[in-house]
Order: structure tokens, then C-alpha cells, then sequence
């Protein structure tokens, strides 16, 4: 059979009808020898014959009851003597079969044609239809006593024979002898001293009364004479005469065929006196009265083991290995195949085998498949803890207690759990099963609360199951969480195995573990490791579903305690509602939202509460959950998101009007998981008050010690759970019909490894919603397209930056220099029309190209290079966004719209219009200044040049043709030396990208400052400062030593180092100076410094050397570990090149 053809417990069983209705209850499982001999109202489970036995599995120790009176009587009717011995013992606890097995034997004297099939019963068929031919012609005597329906006093019998005068009897053998022969019985062995117990001739002289067999039936004959030993008899009391009358029946009944004595001993029958005296022993609510002695009771109950135990053939009447029959053969009307059997047992065998780690050893052994076998339907863990831990508790009746627990299980499976998907595909009865949701199931776990002496209702009921709709389990918190992934209700699985195998007395031996926990519950196909993370968060994993009763903790035993755990008074420590808001706030507004160069408004309740302005880009409002919180993107509707977008205001009464710069907001609003973070929040709260508070709730000093770990995965969660909530971004837009609010576009964020701003931006990046610095520069189309309104011929870079904020269509601009750095591509590329001017320099950048179109156009008779502060558009390098800075949208209409002025290039003179410069004539004499020589035009003086000696600069090379003239050049601004350094310590490439930054920005002002180009300045490395700090610096200095050499430019350099470690009354320090390989091989042979030093920093020095350009600071990267933070300093020489020696002039 394949695993698919395997059917479930509903397909292969069907319940007999009682169980099905929940009919199985104590009364029908209380069986009562004396009330289906004697009473009325007995229920047809024991009353009736074909009932009684159609429900009875015929164990071996019933068998051989049944077999061995069937035998006597034979015997006795063929006038043979029996083999079998006249003295049967059944011989075991409460609930193990002894009461059935009398009232088996009970239906064989009175009723045996009414057995259905005699040879199920008896050990042999030739027995049966032996007894079979017995029927017609003779019958069996039968007589009932049970020790607690009988008090030792004087009563009328409830058997009332016919037409008979009724004695008041007080002893075991007048009870007997009524109940078998009447009256005359009765005065058969009470003549004289009717307290005095007859001999052996007075029970031949009561049993010859009749030629019938008789069966003798006694149950609870310790109980009866602990009592008997208060009835004083003679010089004795009546146990004694009672032990006398026992042994001399017994004797009778193994030396004669006529009687068969069928008596029941409890195992601990000799044992627990104390149970034995605190027996209620009433007939008709009589109860004896007189003192009992415990020590003669004592004595007289060991007297009566000792003869019991000499003439008595003891049968078990249901081993432990008949415990799953029994129970089968009650609660279900069919049986099994055997093929059947073994197809389950081998899959689940195959299933613990495959993964033995995860599992009891006692799972993948040899005989577990057979263990299966043999308690299939139901697990084997249920039988063993039923039969071989529970029973052991008094309340606790083994067969009858486990057919009370498992009936409502059965029923509950094939009518309610049944229909249930995630638990109908089951072909084992579990543990988990005797659920306390069935009354009667939670009934006797209480019982046995009490007799353990361990109070486990507040843990079954804050923990496991309670009827308040208010007031859930935390099991089924835990089931919620697997049900909603289409997995079983793990937490009911584990919680309610481990209670059951907690109940034992006394706190050493209880719980189990997780390996049988699994084992226990996991069926096959089922994932183990969900059984793992389940018990996890049962045990505090996750507060959600965190036991307040269940331990475990560092893979111990799993148990429940009448001690609470720390999880309890977390729960109920109840903190205020203004400090779970103020942590709340805190987590977001501290951890989980980050930082960032936007504008941040927390909570903002009024529309004047947010700017309406450009000057600073981004406008991030986020809105707390007591503000709004949403589940569908457009609960936004007539919110503070929508008022704030569509309006401002310049204070809280002052006029509100729309707003301008739109397109400078985004909004971040909480979703409903903001209620996890809000519990998560009080949560922690919650662990704070404990902390504050440990007197208040009775923690023992182990369980503080938990409290910080708690608080700190409680902090942790919590941050993670804001980012979570935090999922709902707006933002302006065009307006489009799916959008849900006009102009407002919706995003959806996940939040992982980084914070809520850094996922809004990465969200709005990807989604080509905003501008950062990491952009490059636009289109000029671009610009023209979006930017581009302006009233007259030009806008400033500050109007382009409003109407970035104005335009909904655009991009948000979150950071200026995208539209800086395009601003100058649409001034310097060559197909665009724009141009700019700086109105602070009155200096202006064109197309030199459309300039001279310009001027051909007009006739006038000037060249570019003549126009003073025109400059070609392709030079311009810095753009700011300032009202001075102005973008003209073409070169023509920037010329006729400011001052160009134009200067002679013989007299110097500056001109401010083209007339002026095409009327100028200029007379100048230019002397030589080393010859008497003079010139009258600049350009005739520079062809005389050089002339006599030259003077040299020995800074940047320049020639001067007289003294006087260099000395005026004095002081020389070159060479320069520019320093860059790093403000705080920074991963390499962070430092290394910085300082080219600033490198490059004091050039670039340097070249501004002498009216350079870009090619006219050489850069070189003059020094380069790198220092590490922290614990692991000294390691770090080793890496960057071992680096060094294998790097082309810094085998030769110069290298200094310096090391210093800080010690509480000391310091380490270390000095170096030579090359980049004497480095290396320096630190390699230098002991590193020993201990932990509160400070330590390396400070590495590598100095000037001409191989190593300043282009070349990326080496660091192969140099030092890409997670190291340093400090780096950067010392620049910049030289003039040869061609510009002569002509850069300040």
C-alpha cells in the first residue's frame, strides 16, 4: 500500500454509537460487580450479557477468568476434580480490568446463553462447547460481596428473597450464604455466635444445601476489615474472625469442585492504608461509626496477604500490553486488518528512522515499528503515558480513566476537529487530543491536580485553554501564527502534550523533551523545525504567545510549574499609556527613521505647522498613529496629509491660501501594523516596570537576570516593527484617476537593513520620483521642458530651483547639485542655446560661435577674445543657486541684456559698448625698461621681448626684463601647497572621495582666483596622513605594513609611524621612520603591545615622493580593509605647467 492509500483515523475507524453521542461517562464506566448482581438502573453496558461482552476484549487475564470457572463447573457437573485451583486472585490497580473481569465471570455462572460467541472468551473452544452443553440442564449459584457495600454492623441485605423473613446480617460469610441459599443458607453458619466464623464443616454442611455449583465473587476485602478490626468479638474483633472464614473457604474451594472463589486484590491494596481508611464504607447511607485502629487494621490486612497469597491462582486480567486493545475494542465497532497495521506502522517508523536526531532513541529502534502496530489508532505515546505515568495517581483508574479521557477525544475528531483540514489528515490518536476544551477532560485533570498536590489550573487557563472570549491562551496566539501559513496549531500540540507529561508528584521527574515532543505530535510530510520554532516562542521567543507557566529555558526539560515565568510578570506589570507613546516616539523618531538633510515635521496637527518654501529641499512630514493610521492608501481622504498638501498658512489664525511648493513635500504615514509595534512598545515598557520594580512581582534572582536580555530583544523588535508599520508614502504628482487624493501619488515601502528614510528615498529613487546628489546633470531638454517659465528672457538658478518646488510634473530635488551640475551642462554644451551670467564676478559664459553670428549679423567689426567679461561657455565650472546668477535663454539676448564691456588689447582700456571700442584710438608709448627703446603698440613690445638680461622667478619660472619688475612680482604665489583632511573617521572610500572633493574645490577657486583653465595647474601628492584608533588599530597597522610593498609607487616612499596605547597607569609608545618596505618588515619583527589598553590610535605618515600623484589616492583602497574607519590628512603641492609660467597672473 502506497503512503497515498494510507486512510485517516475517520476513513479506518468507526465509533461505536455511545462514544459518538457522548454518552461515555462515569456511570457507564463505573463498573460495580454488586449492582449488576443486586441493583437496579445498572446500565446496559454491564446489565446487559451481549452487550457487555460485545464491548469486552477478551484479554488474556479475562479468558483466563472465564476458562478456569467454565473448567470447575465442568468438572463439577462430570463429578471430576478440577485441575484449575478453587481460589482465583485477580491481581491488579484500580481500573485494570479486576471489576470487568468479575462481572465477566458474573454473566458466565448467570446468564451464559446470552454470550454471543462463548469461544472469543474461553481458552480453548472445546471448553466452550463443553460449558455450551451444560445450559439446559444445570446452573451456577452466584454470590457478590463487596467490602465497601457492607458494613461490619447488623443490616438487611438489598436482595429481599420472595416469601423469606429478611435477616439483619453483619458478617461476609452470612452476606455469602444468604446470597447463595436464602434463609436457610443463612442459618446454616450463624447458629450460636452468629459473629463467630464457621469452620470448614459448617461450609460443607452450606454448600451441600444444593447440588448446584456456586461462584463466590469478592471485591474490597481489605477495605472491610480495617473496619471489622472496631467489632469486638469475644477476646478478639471480627477481622480476625473474618481471616478465619477466608481460610477456611479457601480451603473448602481447593478441595472441593462446587465453589469457585473469584477474588479481587488491588495492587496497593497492602500498601496505601491511608486510602484504604478514608473510604467512604456506607450501605445505605450508613456509615461505620466505631474507631479503627490503624496498627491492628495494619496487622490484620498483612495477615490476610500472607493466606491470599498461599492459596489463591493470581490472574492479571489486563496486562500493560492489552491497554490498546481494550481501549480500541470500547471506542470503536470495527477492527483493523493487519496489512493496514503495518503499512502505518512502517511510514511512521520510515519517518522517525530518516531523522533520528530529532527524535527519541526509543523512535527508530528495532521494535518501535511494532510498538506502533500494536497501539494503532492510537500513538504509542498516548498508551504509555496513560498506563505507566497517570497511573500512578490515585484518581486515576488506568483502563476506565484512559476510556474517559480518550471518548471525548474520539468524539471530538470525528464530528468537530474532523471536518477541520488542518487536523482531519491524521491516522493517529495524539496526546494533544485529550484537550481540556471537553468538560470532562478538564474534570479529571483537576482531579489529578489535586493528588499530585500541583495547582496547574491558572497555567492551564492562561496558557492552554479557558472559555473567557476575553482572555486568549497563549497556545492559541501560537496557533494563530501556523494556521495563518496553512500549518497545524502547533502551540495546542506542545502545550498540551507537556501538561500531561507533567503530572507526576513531585517536581523532579516532570516534564519531557522536546525530541518527544516531537515525536509525540510530528506526523509524516509535517516540517520538524516548525515544531522547534514553536516551542521557542512558547517559551518566550516571541511575547506574543510566551507562557506564563511553561519552562525550559536552555534546552532543559519542557514542564509546566505552578511558578510563574518572567513572561507572567511582564504581563501583568501594566505601565502606563504615556510611557508606551513616549517609547514609541522614541524608537521612531531616535532609531528606525534615520537621518538626513530634509526637513523633519513630527506630527504636524495644522497646515501653518508646515512651511511652504523651497529654501530647504525635502519636507519630510511624518504623522503619528494617534494622528492617523491606514489600511487602504485612500484613508487619506480630508486627513492633516490632504490639508497640508493643498494649503498653508503663516501662523495657526493666520489666512490660509494653496500651497506653492508642492513638489518639496513627501508624507510618511503608519500603517495598521503599527498595532504590533504599539504592543511591542508596551512590551518593553512592561520589562522596564519589572526592572524598576522586581519586590512588586516575586521574581526569583535567575529570572532577573533574564530581564535584560528581554528588554534589549524587546528594543530591538520594536525598531524593526516601526520600519515595518511605516509603509505608506505620498508624494505630488500629476493627477490621475487611481490616485487617492488628486495630486497625492501612493507608494508602498519595505524597510530592511537600513532605515524608514533611506527605504523612501531608495523607493522614490527607483521609481524616478526624486533628485539626490547622486544624479547626474539633466538634458537641457530637460531643463527647458520642466523648468523652463520664464516671464521675460532669463530666470535665476534660484527661480529654476522654486519651480522644481512648483511643479508637480518634476522630480523632487533633494539635494542642490544635480541642478547645478545641470545648469552647466546647458550652458556648455555646444548644441544648446542657453547662456549665463554671474552678476556678483560681471562675468558672463556664451557660445562664442552665436557671438560672432551676432555681431556679423550687425556689421560691427569685434571678435570674441576683445569682449572683456565674456568668457566661452564651455569654461564655466561653478554654478550656485543664487539670485545673482542668472540663465539666459540664448547668447543674444544675455548680450543685449547686460553691460558687455570690451577692452584694447594696445592701451588696456576698457570700452562699454561696441561703439565706443570701434571709435577708440589710443596713443601709447611702451618703453622697453632695459633699452631706451619705446613702442606704440603692445604687440611691437612683445616681438622686441627678449631684450639684454632676463630676470627669472625661482618659484613658478616667469621671465621679467628688469629687476624692478621682479621685485614687484614679489612675493610669488606659486608653488601652493593645498591640505585636506577628513572632519571625523570614515571608511576609506568615504575618506578618499571626500578629500578629492575638497582638493578639488580649492583648486578650483584657486584657478578662479588667477583666471587659469583646467589643464594649467600640475597636482602631486605632498604628504598623506592615515590614522586608525580603536581595539584592533595595532592589527590594522599590520595589514596596511603588508600592503604596502606589493603596491607599484609605495615600495621607496618615505613612511613615518607613530603608535600609542593608553593603560590605566601606563602607556605604550612606538616610532618609525624610514621606507614603505622597511615598514613592512619593521612592524612584521615588532611585538605587538599586550593586554587591552583603554586608547590606542596608529598615526602612519606617508611623505612626499614623486611617483605617487595625487590621482593615486585609490590605492588606499588595496591597501586597507574596506570597513576600517580613519582619519586621513592630504598635503597638495600645485605647480604651474611651462606654458603657463609666463601668462597666469593674479
Amino acid at each position: 500500500m502506497g503512503e497515498t492509500d494510507i486512510p485517516t483515523l475517520q476513513d479506518a475507524w468507526d465509533p461505536r454509537e455511545d462514544v459518538l453521542q457522548g454518552k461515555i461517562r462515569d456511570e457507564s464506566l463505573a463498573a460495580d460487580a454488586h449492582e449488576v448482581a443486586y441493583g437496579d438502573n445498572v446500565p446496559d453496558v454491564y446489565d446487559d450479557t451481549e452487550t457487555f461482552f460485545d464491548l469486552t476484549y477478551p484479554t488474556s487475564g479475562v479468558t483466563g477468568v472465564i476458562e478456569a470457572v467454565a473448567q470447575r463447573v465442568i468438572a463439577h457437573y462430570r463429578g471430576e476434580f478440577p485441575e484449575e485451583n478453587g481460589t482465583i486472585t485477580l491481581d491488579t490497580s484500580f481500573g485494570g480490568g479486576k471489576t470487568h473481569s468479575q462481572i465477566a465471570a458474573y454473566h458466565l455462572a448467570e446468564h451464559s446463553d446470552e454470550i454471543p460467541d462463548l469461544t472469543r472468551y474461553t481458552q480453548s473452544d472445546e471448553t466452550a462447547h463443553e460449558y455450551r452443553a451444560l445450559e439446559n440442564n444445570k446452573s451456577v449459584l452466584t454470590s457478590v460481596f463487596v467490602g465497601t457495600k457492607y458494613a461490619p454492623k447488623p443490616v438487611k441485605p438489598k436482595q429481599v428473597r420472595q416469601g423469606e423473613h429478611t435477616p439483619e446480617i453483619q458478617t461476609i460469610w452470612g452476606h455469602i450464604a444468604y446470597q447463595l441459599y436464602g434463609v436457610e443458607g443463612y442459618q446454616v453458619v450463624s447458629s450460636g455466635n452468629n459473629l463467630v466464623a464457621p469452620g470448614e464443616q459448617l461450609l460443607s454442611n452450606l454448600f451441600s444445601l444444593s447440588d448446584e455449583a456456586a461462584v463466590i465473587i469478592m471485591d474490597e476485602i481489605a477495605a472491610h476489615l480495617s473496619h471489622a478490626t472496631a467489632v469486638s468479638v469475644n477476646d478478639g474483633n471480627l477481622a480476625e474472625q473474618t481471616l478465619n472464614f477466608l481460610m477456611a473457604l479457601f480451603n473448602y474451594a481447593s478441595n472441593n469442585s462446587d465453589v469457585t472463589v473469584i477474588m479481587s486484590v488491588a495492587a496497593d491494596a497492602f500498601e496505601d492504608f491511608a486510602t484504604i481508611f478514608e473510604r467512604d464504607l456506607s450501605y445505605d447511607d450508613e456509615v461505620m461509626d466505631a474507631d479503627v485502629s490503624i496498627p491492628i487494621a495494619k496487622e490484620t490486612i498483612q495477615e490476610f496477604q500472607n493466606i491470599e497469597e498461599r492459596v489463591a491462582n493470581k490472574i492479571t486480567p489486563v496486562e500493560d500490553s492489552n491497554v490498546a486493545d481494550v481501549l480500541r475494542n470500547r471506542l470503536f465497532k470495527n477492527n483493523i486488518e493487519t496489512g493496514l497495521r503495518e503499512d502505518i506502522a512502517q511510514r511512521y517508523y520510515d519517518f522517525y528512522d530518516a531523522d533520528s536526531s530529532s527524535f527519541p532513541d526509543e523512535a527508530s529502534r528495532p521494535e518501535a515499528r511494532e510498538r506502533i502496530k500494536q497501539a494503532y489508532p492510537f500513538h504509542p505515546t498516548v498508551v504509555d503515558t496513560l498506563t505507566k505515568q497517570i497511573d500512578a495517581v490515585p484518581s486515576f483508574q488506568k483502563a476506565r480513566g484512559a476510556l474517559k479521557l480518550l471518548a471525548p477525544a474520539v468524539m471530538r475528531l470525528w464530528t468537530d476537529e474532523g471536518q477541520d483540514p488542518l487536523t482531519a489528515d491524521r491516522e493517529l490518536i495524539r496526546l494533544y487530543d485529550l484537550h481540556p476544551q471537553d468538560e470532562r477532560t478538564s474534570k479529571m485533570l483537576k482531579s489529578i491536580f489535586g493528588d499530585i498536590e500541583m495547582d496547574f489550573e491558572p497555567a492551564v487557563k492562561d496558557d492552554i485553554y479557558n472559555t473567557d472570549p476575553n482572555d486568549t491562551p497563549n497556545a492559541l496566539y501560537e496557533d494563530k501564527y501556523w494556521i495563518n501559513r496553512g500549518q497545524p496549531p502547533l502551540g495546542t500540540r506542545v502545550v498540551t502534550t507537556t501538561i500531561w507529561k507533567s503530572l507526576v508528584k513531585g517536581a523532579g521527574s516532570k516534564g519531557t523533551s522536546r525530541d518527544y515532543i516531537r515525536y509525540a505530535s510530528a506526523k509524516p510530510g509535517e516540517t520538524i523545525d516548525h515544531y522547534n520554532s514553536a516551542i521557542g516562542n512558547l517559551l518566550g521567543e516571541s511575547d506574543e504567545s510566551a507562557c506564563f507557566y511553561l519552562h525550559g529555558e536552555n534546552n532543559q526539560q519542557l514542564k509546566f510549574k505552578t511558578i510563574v515565568t518572567v513572561e507572567k510578570a511582564i504581563n501583568q506589570a501594566n505601565p502606563r499609556t504615556s510611557r508606551v507613546d513616549n517609547l514609541l516616539d522614541e524608537t521612531l523618531y531616535n532609531a528606525a527613521l534615520g537621518g538626513s538633510s530634509m526637513t523633519i515635521y513630527e506630527n504636524p496637527q495644522a497646515v501653518h505647522e508646515v512651511d511652504d518654501t523651497i529654501e530647504t529641499l525635502g519636507q519630510l512630514v511624518v504623522v503619528e498613529p494617534s494622528t492617523l493610521t491606514i489600511s487602504e492608501p485612500d484613508d487619506i481622504t480630508e486627513t492633516v496629509v490632504t490639508k497640508i498638501y493643498e494649503r498653508s498658512a503663516s501662523s495657526k489664525h493666520g489666512n490660509k491660501k494653496p500651497r506653492t511648493y508642492k513638489n518639496n513635500l513627501i508624507f510618511l504615514v503608519p500603517g495598521i501594523r503599527i498595532s504590533r509595534a504599539r504592543s511591542k512598545a508596551g512590551r518593553l515598557a512592561s520589562v522596564r516596570v519589572v526592572q524598576d520594580n522586581p519586590d512588586d512581582f516575586g521574581l526569583q534572582d535567575a529570572q532577573l537576570d533574564e530581564l535584560p536580555t528581554k528588554r534589549d530583544e524587546a528594543r530591538g523588535d520594536l525598531e524593526n516593527l516601526v520600519k515595518n508599520a511605516y509603509s505608506h508614502v505620498y508624494i505630488p504628482s500629476n493627477p490621475s484617476p487611481d490616485q487617492p487624493h488628486e495630486g497625492l501619488a501612493h507608494y508602498n515601502i519595505t524597510v530592511t537593513d537600513s532605515t524608514i528614510i533611506n527605504a523612501v528615498i531608495g523607493k522614490l529613487e527607483d521609481s524616478g520620483e526624486v533628485i539626490t546628489n547622486n544624479e547626474p546633470a539633466y538634458s537641457p531638454n530637460w531643463l527647458e521642458n520642466n523648468l523652463w517659465m520664464a516671464v521675460g528672457d532669463s530666470m535665476t538658478t534660484v527661480e529654476l530651483k522654486q519651480q522644481i518646488g512648483k511643479q508637480r510634473s518634476a522630480e523632487i530635488l533633494l539635494d542642490p547639485r544635480p541642478l547645478q551640475k545641470t545648469i552647466r551642462r546647458a550652458i556648455r554644451e555646444s548644441d544648446s542655446k542657453f547662456a549665463y551670467w554671474n552678476h556678483h564676478h560681471e562675468r558672463g559664459y556664451v557660445d562664442p560661435s552665436a557671438f560672432e553670428e551676432i555681431f556679423d549679423e550687425r556689421n560691427e567689426a569685434v571678435t570674441f577674445d576683445e569682449a572683456h567679461n565674456l568668457v566661452a561657455a564651455e569654461e564655466l565650472e561653478d554654478v550656485g543657486i543664487d539670485s545673482s546668477e542668472e540663465v539666459y535663454e540664448s547668447t543674444k539676448t544675455l548680450i543685449e541684456s547686460v553691460a558687455v564691456t570690451w577692452q584694447c588689447s594696445d592701451c588696456g582700456d576698457y570700452l562699454d559698448s561696441t561703439r565706443e571700442y570701434a571709435e577708440h584710438s589710443c596713443q601709447i608709448e611702451i618703453e622697453c625698461g632695459q633699452c631706451p627703446d619705446t613702442f606704440s603698440t603692445q604687440q611691437e613690445y612683445e616681438q622686441h621681448l627678449p631684450c639684454g638680461t632676463n630676470y627669472d622667478c625661482s618659484n613658478c619660472g616667469r621671465t621679467f626684463n628688469t629687476e624692478e619688475s621682479l621685485t614687484e612680482h614679489q612675493p610669488c604665489p606659486w608653488p601652493q601647497t593645498v591640505v585636506a583632511k577628513t572632519d571625523s573617521p570614515a571608511v576609506v572610500t568615504e575618506a578618499v572621495d571626500t578629500i578629492t572633493a575638497e582638493i578639488e574645490d580649492k583648486v578650483t577657486q584657486i584657478k578662479h582666483n588667477f583666471n587659469s583653465s583646467t589643464h594649467e595647474i600640475k597636482q602631486s601628492l605632498d604628504g598623506l596622513t592615515l590614522k586608525l584608533q580603536g581595539d584592533d588599530a595595532w592589527k590594522k597597522g599590520e595589514w596596511i605594513a603588508k600592503q604596502m610593498p606589493e603596491q607599484d609607487g609605495l615600495q621607496n616612499v618615505a613612511v613615518e609611524l607613530e603608535y600609542e596605547a593608553r593603560y590605566d597607569d601606563s602607556h605604550v609608545e612606538t616610532h618609525f621612520d624610514g621606507t614603505g618596505k622597511m615598514f613592512a618588515d619593521t612592524l612584521k619583527h615588532t611585538n605587538k603591545p599586550s593586554g587591552s589598553p583603554d586608547d590606542q590610535y596608529i598615526e602612519i605618515l606617508i611623505k612626499a615622493d614623486t611617483s605617487l600623484e595625487l590621482n593615486r589616492l585609490d590605492i588606499l583602497e588595496d591597501i586597507i580593509p574596506g570597513a576600517t574607519t580613519i582619519e586621513m590628512s592630504v598635503r597638495t603641492a600645485l605647480e604651474l605647467t611651462e606654458d603657463e609660467k609666463q601668462e597666469m597672473t593674479p
